[in-house]
């Protein structure tokens, strides 16, 4: 089913996606429990009670399972990480082990791989020992998403592994290259779909975001007919919708006039840039291949210029540092920040459709009591925003035309120094006409430029007088229109209009946003299942030759197991036999350890009765008296009786003196005792007299030795 599973993660191309999705798979590193205890056993009952399982199961009750019902719930268990084991109970026993083992294995379980072990452990697992199926279930159960996970991925990405000893021609190594160039590209696309499902938007906020945006587009919609019913009539409303046209082309052009304009600045400040770069370094290539140019002159103008640039990006990157500085502080307050709840965002949108509610109800009631002059102050209402936004433009671009002045004015008073100092007083004849060449397109520049300012500043002022003319008009309209509400009843309608206005240009951008995205990820969904079909397509006759492939990999495999099953039986008949010869052997050995020893013994009591007999015939021969034992004695017998009377003697002599040692033996320990005594009562005088003859001078003490005996004298 899987191959040579052993193979999964740990070489070809999936183990270089294991290296790069380490973090993912961290839980699969964990150690595998073998030892099973009730915190693990209430985990697993926890789990197996959850979706997709659905057991209603108890701790009891899971301790109650019967064998069958524990490879039934492991089965469950594995056909829910897997499709293919719901259909495995009508394959033969020996396909079912093969095919569990090995899908535990791709699972990257610890399962022994030594011969005596491994088939105790298949048989152990499929007799529901508990201390072998538990550890199982609970490896499966606490990695499930990431073993479905891996499962998933090990059908396309475990290496198809020939069996060693069959060689391969030209045709079976291209579709084995070809095989693994698509668990490449399987591992590129999987990627690439992970990435865009972390960038995606959940379905579910999605499906809110089209429902909220099909409730405002109602409310347009009504709106619109709204607005179409009360100007049906009017004969100002197509000239008036007309002009609003043209506005909005207008404003649209202009955006894109500015857009081109800025565009254009910044490539002929580049290109400025640029040349007097180039003329510098022209400049420079010049004086430094000058006659009166010495290197220690050329080493010094190398050494500013270092220091130059050096200064220059200090200066840039304090600048850079501190934008990323500021940056850094504004997400930091960010972070800070608490975190919008899913129930304050629901509150807003709520108060959101209530305010929409009433402002459909104020506006309908505006609507029914409006007059012409209502269309005039929507009019200077818009003419007021063109104009503010006209103005904010016009000095921004002052404030940047400025700022350029001043740079470049620095620039210039920079380079006359320099050049004052590096040049001299004087100008050669080439260099004065550049000079003046350059002074002259400057100076057109300025000019150029000058006559712009003054442009911006005059349409500047007449744009400020029209905005002074216009608040003023808002000013009138405004008090006419809080005497008109208040009037009505209903204060503060225009302003909960405005907001409302600005909500929905918020909404509005946030919901083209979200239309692109949902476009983008419409587009790469249809790409990715391109791609997949046309990969299916691809894959399909490949597909078909490695499922004959696996058919005939199957009918070898079950015959290797039907010659393997003979092949054990024939061993085990053997290893029978074996054993039986050779309790046989040590069984004779032993015996004839016995008989060697019975005939040792026979032969020490051969010899022992042989030396009896011969000294019997010499003792015959001794008691006749034709030989002569030894000079003392005749015979055996006559030396036996008087080696008895000599030892007789001895014993004798020893009883005498048992009793001398007996009689004296208390009198002896007194006199030991009475020397010990004696020897401490000397020890002690003699450190007496030792320590009292020092401050005492009539003291003496002396060694006397005579007739065997030592002796201490001590004169007072």
């Amino acid at each position: 089913m899987y191959g040579q599973q052993d193979q999964y993660g740990q070489r070809g191309t999936y183990e270089e996606q294991q290296k790069q999705q380490q973090q993912q798979n961290n839980l699969l590193n964990v150690p595998v429990k073998t030892v099973i205890g009730t915190d693990e056993i209430r985990e697993m009952v926890r789990i197996l009670n959850d979706k997709p399982f659905n057991e209603n199961l108890t701790l009891v009750s899971f301790d109650e399972l019967s064998n069958q019902e524990l490879l039934d719930l492991l089965n469950k268990i594995l056909s829910e990480l897997d499709s293919s084991f719901k259909d495995i109970k009508s394959k033969p026993q020996d396909m079912i082990i093969y095919e569990v083992v090995s899908f535990i294995k791709v699972l990257n379980y610890p399962v022994p791989q030594n011969p005596p072990q491994d088939s105790n452990w298949q048989n152990g697992l499929f007799n529901s020992e508990k201390r072998i199926i538990y550890p199982v279930m609970y490896y499966l159960l606490s990695r499930f998403s990431e073993l479905k996970k891996r499962a998933y991925l090990a059908k396309y990405l475990v290496p198809y592994q020939l069996m060693e000893g069959i060689p391969l021609d030209e045709e079976i190594k291209k579709l084995m290259d070809q095989y693994k160039d698509l668990q490449a590209e399987f591992q590129v696309n999987h990627k690439e779909l992970e990435a865009a499902e972390k960038d995606s938007m959940n379905p579910e906020e999605l499906k809110k975001e089209i429902i909220q945006l099909q409730s405002e587009r109602e409310q347009l919609l009504s709106k619109i007919n709204q607005f179409k019913g009360k100007n049906t009539n009017n004969p100002q409303f197509q000239a008036l919708l007309d002009v609003t046209n043209s506005l909005r082309r207008e404003q649209e052009e202009e955006a894109r006039i500015q857009d081109k304009l800025r565009q254009q600045r910044a490539h002929l400040e580049w290109t400025d840039q640029q040349l007097l770069a180039s003329q510098q370094r022209l400049f420079d290539a010049k004086k430094s291949v000058a006659p009166e140019n010495t290197p220690e002159q050329m080493l010094m103008s190398l050494r500013a210029e270092v220091k130059k640039n050096r200064e220059l990006q200090n200066e840039r990157l304090a600048i850079e540092i501190n934008e990323k500085s500021k940056k850094l502080q504004n997400l930091e307050k960010l972070l800070s920040d608490p975190p919008v709840t899913q129930n304050e965002l629901q509150q807003w949108e709520n108060q959101l459709i209530n305010l929409r509610r009433n402002v459909n109800i104020m506006e309908d009631k505006l609507g029914k009591q409006a007059n012409p002059d209502s269309d005039k102050l929507s009019i200077y209402k818009k003419q007021a925003q063109l104009v503010s936004k006209k103005k904010e433009k016009i000095i921004e671009e002052q404030k940047r035309a400025d700022n350029e002045m001043t740079q470049l004015d620095k620039e210039v008073k920079e380079k006359q120094q320099k050049l004052e100092k590096e040049r001299g007083p004087g100008f050669s004849n080439d260099e004065f006409k550049n000079f003046v060449e350059q002074l002259k397109v400057k100076h057109t520049k300025y000019k150029k430029l000058n006559k712009d300012l003054a442009d911006l500043k005059a349409e500047v002022a007449l744009l400020s007088r029209t905005e002074d003319i216009l608040k003023d008009k808002k000013q009138e309209y405004q008090v006419l229109l809080e005497k008109a509400e208040k009037d009505k009843g209903v204060t503060g309608a225009y302003q909960a209009s405005q907001r409302i206005q600005q909500l929905s240009e918020q909404q509005q951008l946030t919901n083209e946003e979200k239309g692109k995205t949902l476009e983008e990820i419409s587009k790469l969904v249809q790409e990715i299942k391109k791609i997949l079909d046309q990969k299916k397509a691809t894959l399909q006759p490949q597909i078909k030759e490695l499922k004959d492939q696996r058919e005939q990999f199957k009918n070898i495999e079950s015959e290797h197991k039907e010659k393997k099953a003979n092949y054990d039986k024939v061993m085990v008949g053997a290893e029978t036999e074996i054993s039986q010869l050779e309790s046989e052997v040590k069984k004779l050995k032993e015996e004839v350890e016995k008989e060697d020893k019975r005939q040792r013994e026979l032969k020490e009591d051969t010899s022992r009765i042989d030396e009896k007999a011969r000294r019997l015939q010499e003792e015959a021969h001794y008691q006749k008296g034709t030989k002569k034992l030894s000079s003392e004695h005749q015979t055996y017998v006559s030396q036996f009786e008087a080696d008895a009377a000599q030892l007789e003697e001895e014993v004798q002599k020893l009883r005498q003196q048992r009793e001398v040692i007996k009689d004296n033996y208390q009198l002896h320990q007194r006199q030991i005792k009475m020397f010990g005594d004696l020897k401490v009562l000397l020890q002690a005088k003699l450190q007496t007299a030792k320590s009292g003859g020092q401050g005492n001078s009539n003291v003496s003490y002396r060694n006397q030795s005579g007739g065997n005996v030592n002796r201490l004298v001590i004169d007072n």
